[in-house]
């Protein structure tokens, strides 16, 4: 999948997970990527988004909602 020109690159964490965010939700293409690691470095992986660039999908604020939402799964 293309994503377009995401050049703001940002660290983030909560709960156990930390990673990076590609993007800025408030600017266009208005898509960010989230690259998310736990503890034992496997992968969560997201894109938010929406189809045809028609603006911000999410604020800040929310896409910071979702990350701290999340729960690592428990290892096995």
């Amino acid at each position: 999948m293309f994503l377009g020109n995401l050049r703001d690159i940002y660290t983030i964490s909560a709960n156990g997970l930390r990673g990076f965010q590609e993007g800025n939700p408030s600017v266009k293409p208005c898509r960010v990527r989230l690259d998310l690691f736990d503890s034992a470095d496997r992968h969560y992986g997201l894109i938010i988004g929406t189809q045809n660039d028609r603006g911000p999908a999410l604020s800040q604020a929310e896409v910071n909602a979702i990350v701290a939402s999340l729960q690592p799964v428990p290892a096995t």
